[in-house]
């Protein structure tokens, strides 16, 4: 026995223990469980096995469904075609329409297309036979389907190849290619060349067919010629597009009132669809007698041309004036020729009665300007139209009237002002005449900005009544299914994470229950509770890494195989099978600490219930 006041070995024991510092218990608690896991090797092993044939398959199906995914993504991201939009129907789009269409955020390239009849052409290169046919497309700066397969954008008088045309054509870049356009003109055929020298050949992904890349400009010459026009940038022979004049009605001059049967049958017979008969008050500056019966007779149409008219005089007979243009009074500024200063604005009408004074140029437009404008009377004036999104100007001679309240123009002058408002109409100083530009093109080419864009242009479209081929379906349907795996991922992924972490608490709350007494031993040797509760934690943290550092390894392993065996069908840098840097990373980090974290709970609250007194009692 030991002398009074001496401690007992067993007491100074526990109260070294007791002394010890923090960090040795720490490591005294990971050592202990180190050492249980090692003893029970068999067992735990066994256990580690079984969380990594669950963890493992999770691993690389999500890989699977991230890979095929993204693949998938990023084919319809780097492929232009998957963002062109094409109008379904053949029908007029103005060129202000295409310019504020290019504006929106969501289009990257618009360019505007030809008639299709105007788009073929045959080709060679020059010296060279024969001749191939191709497919013009017009392009320009942005234009994806060029940029973004290996070809650089054409300036005027250059051109790009598809793979298929330079194939036929035996091209390269450098090669001057000498386009032929041909057209019938009296059943005889006539074809004109122009030479674009080849920048640059397009990957076989732009398209299958046989084209060539030219500006703009280039379809509108080709198309121009077809429909018998000049070229005259390009010594192209042909004719002048001479405008033909529109008007907003015709007028009828009769002595006597027109019975209301006889109204309504003229109006059937010929085409117009509505007759009123104008009172004193709205009676145009016709040169008629104010005894005669004026009828206006209007359609619902926009308009009414010369046609109209000759139908008119050719289905009622007429005791008295003839049928008589009308148009609605149009604003114009009057300029001085010489400065370009405005001399004032003004509204015109017509006057049929007005004709030019002997030795007048019979094709200079006239016009008669009331009393404040006398000061230019017997001068030239320029006109302008201010009713247009074009504004039509050109030299009209002022002539020497009497007195009138209104500003009058002849039939053809305010024919072309009211074909302004519909059309872009240009004068021609050399021939007199009026000419008519393009009314727009038949449909045209857009890239969206992004694949997500697609349907927001599509909808776009529809409230415009416009219908558009797009690959919004597909776009959909990867979108679609990206979300339905990620569904069935985290439903199979839920079930097997449940089940691996129940596995795993009852692994550890068995392996409490069966060292209850040594765990009592340690909590009467001074292990605190707080203590003793990380002996679970470090145990399933170490199975819980070692599960997923397994699991990883089988994946990149199976990863590996998966991806060497789809490579011939896979693009470069395309994988069937892999995982984003930051899922790895949390696979590998945080969900380890998470899942050690929870399957230690229920083994430390049975821990926490453990006392000394049941060491001894097992003694």
């Amino acid at each position: 026995m030991n002398p009074p006041g001496q401690p007992t070995p067993e007491s100074s024991r526990t109260a070294a223990h007791r002394d010890d510092p923090p960090t040795a218990r720490r490591g005294l608690i990971l050592s202990l469980a180190s050492a249980d896991l090692l003893h029970e090797k068999v067992l735990n092993a066994c256990l580690l096995l079984a969380l990594t044939a669950v963890v493992a398959p999770l691993m690389i199906l999500f890989g699977l469904k991230n890979g095929i995914v993204e693949t998938m993504r990023d084919r319809l991201v780097e492929d232009p075609r998957n963002r062109e939009i094409r109008p379904r129907t053949s029908q007029v789009f103005q060129s202000a329409w295409l310019d504020k269409l290019q504006q929106r955020p969501e289009v990257a390239f618009v360019a505007p297309m030809t008639r299709q009849i105007s788009t073929s052409v045959k080709a060679r290169i020059v010296d060279q036979d024969p001749l191939i046919d191709l497919d013009l497309l017009a392009t320009g700066p942005g234009d994806a389907l060029v940029l973004e397969n290996g070809a650089s954008i054409p300036a005027p008088g250059e051109c790009v190849l598809s793979a298929s045309a330079a194939e036929k054509l035996g091209a390269v870049p450098g090669n001057e290619i000498e386009i032929e356009v041909a057209r019938f003109v009296d059943g005889q055929r006539t074809a004109v060349t122009v030479t674009h020298r080849c920048i640059g050949i397009t990957s076989s992904r732009a398209t299958g067919l046989p084209v060539l890349f030219a500006t703009l400009h280039t379809l509108e010459a080709v198309e121009n010629y077809r429909d018998g026009r000049a070229v005259p940038e390009l010594g192209w022979p042909g004719g002048i597009p001479e405008a033909q004049p529109m008007f907003d009605g015709a007028l009828l001059a009769l002595p006597d009132l027109l019975p209301r049967e006889d109204e309504l049958e003229l109006v059937v017979s010929t085409g117009f669809s509505n007759i009123r008969l104008l009172p004193p008050e709205e009676r145009p500056p016709s040169g008629l007698p104010a005894s005669a019966h004026l009828y206006l007779l209007t359609t619902i149409r926009s308009g009414i041309g010369t046609p109209e008219l000759d139908n008119l005089r050719s289905r009622v007979p007429f005791s008295s004036a003839p049928p008589m243009p009308w148009i609605q009074p149009i604003a114009v500024d009057l300029l001085d020729p010489a400065t370009g200063e405005t001399l004032g604005n003004i509204n015109v009408q017509i006057s049929p009665a007005l004709q030019s004074p002997p030795g007048d140029e019979p094709n200079t437009p006239r016009i008669v300007l009331p009393p404040s404008f006398k000061s230019i009377t017997g001068n030239r004036v320029l006109v302008k139209s201010t009713t247009s999104s074009h504004p039509l100007t050109f030299p009209a001679t002022v002539l020497p009237t009497p007195t009138t309240d209104h500003a009058l123009v002849d039939t053809h002058t305010g024919g072309m002002l009211r074909l302004g408002r519909e059309r872009e109409v240009t004068f021609l100083e050399d021939p007199g005449l009026f000419t008519v530009t393009r009314r727009g093109y038949a449909g045209f080419r857009l890239y969206a900005a992004s694949i997500d864009d697609v349907p927001t242009l599509e909808a776009l479209f529809a409230a415009e009544g416009i219908p558009v081929f797009t690959e919004a379906d597909r776009i959909r349907d990867v979108i679609e299914l990206d979300r339905y795996l990620r569904y069935i991922f985290w439903m199979i992924a839920s079930v097997a994470i449940l089940g691996g972490t129940a596995a795993l608490v009852a692994s550890l709350y068995a392996s409490t229950e069966r060292k209850r007494r040594p765990l009592g031993v340690l909590r009467l040797l001074g292990i605190t509770r707080g203590q003793l509760v990380r002996f679970p934690l470090y145990q399933s943290l170490a199975i819980v890494l070692l599960t997923m550092t397994l699991s990883l390894a089988g994946y990149a392993f199976i990863a590996h195989v998966l991806n060497k065996y789809s490579a011939p069908f896979l693009g470069h840098d395309e994988r069937i099978c892999s995982l984003p840097g930051g899922l790895s990373l949390a696979a590998g980090l945080l969900a380890p600490l998470g899942l050690a974290a929870v399957a230690s709970l229920i083994a430390a609250a049975k821990i926490m219930h453990i006392e000394p007194a049941e060491a001894l009692r097992d003694e």
